[in-house]
Order: C-alpha cells, then structure tokens, then sequence
C-alpha cells in the first residue's frame, strides 16, 4: 500500500504527532475549566504557551521522524528508544523544579532541550514568583546555546535521516 499510492511520506510520523497534539488540546480544555472553577485568573502570559507547544511540536515531530525510518531498519531502535525516552523524562524538570539541587545543577539540566521549554512553561502559565525562568537557569543566553545547538542538531538529523531512508522504507517492510 505505502508503494502503490502517492502521498507524502512525512505524513506517517506526523499523524501520530498530531493525534498527541489533539488529544493535548482536548486535555487543555478540561485543565482551563478547572482552573476557572478554582478561581484562577489567567495572564497575559497564558498567550505565550501556544510558542511552547510549538517549538515541542517540532521537537517532537523531528525525533519521531527520525525514529520512524530508524526502527524499519533497525528493530533496535524501539528498545533503546524506551530507555532513552525514560532517561529524558527523569532528566526534564517536570516533577521537580530545576533549582532544587543548586546553581551548577541548574546549568547541567538546561542542557536539555525539553527542560528549557518546560522550564519556560512553568514561568509563563504557573506564574510562579520564585521560579527562574529558562534564562535565569541556564545563567543567561549563552547558558541556553548548548540546548539550542542540541535543538537543531536534531532537527537537521532528523530532517536529513528521514529524506535518506524513506524511499527505502516500503522495500525493508
């Protein structure tokens, strides 16, 4: 079937992002609506989180592509991918704040591309007074260019793995 119709290839990776997007914004409804039962006035900051899931979006989407015409020629992948996605889950400020274990910690966990949005997130939707933002954790701009570097090095990969291996795809199914 994925020889014999013309579609764009890009679009398998990306229904599944997009079904995560959706079931995202569904959650998001049902979390609005608590937070104005519970008397939570929203801010102004609350216009920026849309810039968040954007630049998650696209994360997200590059390593999913890159995945997805990595497995079908290494089945490997799902295995390491499991641990891997583990591994980034402890490492991204989600449970915990960045600043709990001190400064030089603060700047190790920035690093991380998904810390500095969630990071970000943290300051823009929770409005938490003392929480730092991505800037201020990462010890200003310059503590911010090895997640940024990160960042697009993986979009480039991504972008440049998939472009490679997906015509390949449907003769290594």
């Amino acid at each position: 079937m994925v020889r014999k119709t013309q579609f764009p290839r890009l679009v398998i990776p990306l229904s599944t992002v997009l079904t995560g997007v959706f079931n995202l914004g569904l959650n998001l409804v049902i979390v609005v609506v608590f937070l104005f039962a519970f008397g939570v006035d929203p801010t102004w900051t609350w216009l920026l989180f849309p810039f968040a899931i954007l630049v998650y979006f696209a994360f997200t989407a590059a390593v999913s592509s890159a995945l997805s015409v990595l497995y079908v020629r290494f089945r490997d992948v799902a295995i390491i991918w499991t641990v891997v996605a583990q591994v980034l889950f402890y490492a991204t400020p989600i449970l915990y704040p960045v600043d709990f274990k001190g400064e030089s910690f603060e700047r190790l966990m920035m690093i991380n591309p998904l810390a500095v949005i969630f990071e970000q997130v943290r300051v823009w939707v929770l409005a938490e007074p003392d929480a730092p933002s991505a800037v201020e954790a990462a010890n200003g701009w310059v503590g911010l260019l090895p997640a940024a570097a990160i960042f697009v090095g993986v979009c480039v990969f991504a972008a440049w793995v998939f472009n490679r291996e997906a015509p390949r795809v449907a003769e290594q199914l």
